[in-house]
């Protein structure tokens, strides 16, 4: 019989424990709209999974998905048909092709690449409810909801833990593309490396800026010379956030012997020791919640934001490079979680989460 117990460290145990026992809440961004009628009279739900763009179905994102989708299977035997979008232009047929197959909750992944398109067909498919993972719908009708992240909170506590371990006080953030929601984990990340360091240099790139010919969530080989070039100058950690293109990064950590920090889902094996933490986008918990309040008939047409305190972001636990840490700096970690639950901490963000700014759609929903 295999056995996977080892010994832990208590320290690495209690920090551990302290993210497991975030409170799990949820917290509507906007007040209440009605609720789908996709579910009334307990309709059975089959869940139909649009998976993130990319080449490649395994990314990091996609795989916190799949995540999600296996999860309320096993919790409530709701089945699910998946599609991975190779490009936002396939994101139609796909849609149209899982709905076809029997889906009548739809969750997509594609955020602002595929916004236009899920509400086109949320037109046609008015007995069918739509959910935008990581944007803003384009009009929140009946049938149509989103859910966004407050990733700039878990990229504040990445920002400290990259400000502890630099020594040339000097880091550095590959983006995949200069938008909204990549930026969100720039602010928060440059916020919470400015607390520990005020006047630390943070140096951020971005993939479609520097090569325009590539799809840049999975570009690993240019995301590498990007960061060689970046490790040369004196970066000694490198955040991530361009999904599948971080494993570029990540050969450069390797190569040069210099941290990096990941993205998405827990990257932290892919270079043990080197990558000090990840910061984790929960989709699955986003997934649970949506089909949790499909279930109870609570499923509403509005944006509903997750953050830390939902347990829809976080930190992996240091689980290869806890020894780098200070008893200190461990509490110190955790005292920041605490105050930015608590609206103690305020950081940046460049996702507007004010409902004032999403008006009536034509059907009287929120757009």
């Amino acid at each position: 019989m295999l056995s996977f117990v080892r010994k832990i460290p208590m320290k690495t145990l209690m920090f551990c424990i302290f993210f497991m026992l975030i409170p799990y809440t949820y917290a509507n961004s906007q007040k209440a709209h009605p609720v789908s009628p996709a579910f009334a009279n307990g309709k059975k739900i089959v869940l139909g999974l649009i998976k993130g763009v990319s080449k490649e179905e395994n990314t990091a994102f996609n795989l916190m998905l799949e995540g999600g989708a296996f999860l309320v299977h096993s919790l409530y035997d709701v089945p699910f048909i998946e599609a991975t979008l190779p490009s936002p232009e396939a994101s139609d047929q796909a849609i149209e092709d899982i709905i076809a197959q029997g889906a009548n909750l739809i969750i997509a992944g594609g955020g602002f690449r595929i916004s236009n398109t899920m509400d086109i067909v949320a037109q046609k498919h008015p007995d069918i409810h739509f959910v935008l993972l990581d944007d803003f719908a384009k009009k929140y009708r009946s049938n149509v909801s989103s859910i966004t992240f407050r990733q700039n909170e878990a990229s504040y506590l990445a920002g400290a833990v990259a400000a502890w371990r630099s020594r040339s006080n000097k880091i550095g953030l590959i983006g995949a593309m200069d938008v909204p929601v990549i930026n969100d984990f720039v602010v928060g990340y440059k916020a919470g490396a400015y607390k520990i360091r005020p006047d630390i240099s943070v140096d951020v790139r971005y993939i479609a800026t520097q090569f325009t010919n590539v799809i840049p969530f999975a570009a690993p080989q240019e995301a590498q010379t990007m960061a060689d070039d970046m490790y040369d100058s004196g970066c000694d950690v490198i955040f991530g956030v361009a999904a599948t293109s971080n494993l570029g990064i990540f050969q450069s950590a390797r190569n040069h012997m210099k941290f990096a920090i990941g993205v998405d889902s827990n990257q932290d094996a892919y270079a043990p020791g080197l990558i000090l933490t990840s910061v984790m986008k929960r989709l699955d918990m986003a997934i649970l919640h949506i089909v949790d309040s499909a279930r109870n008939g609570r499923l509403e047409n509005i944006n509903i934001s997750m953050g830390l305190k939902e347990n829809a972001v976080s930190i992996t636990s240091l689980t290869y490079t806890e020894p780098l840490f200070s008893d200190l700096e461990l509490r110190q970690l955790k005292m920041f979680v605490l105050k930015i639950i608590q609206g103690v901490i305020h950081i940046p963000s460049t996702i507007n989460t004010d409902p004032t700014q999403h008006a009536r759609g034509d059907d009287g929903a929120t757009q």
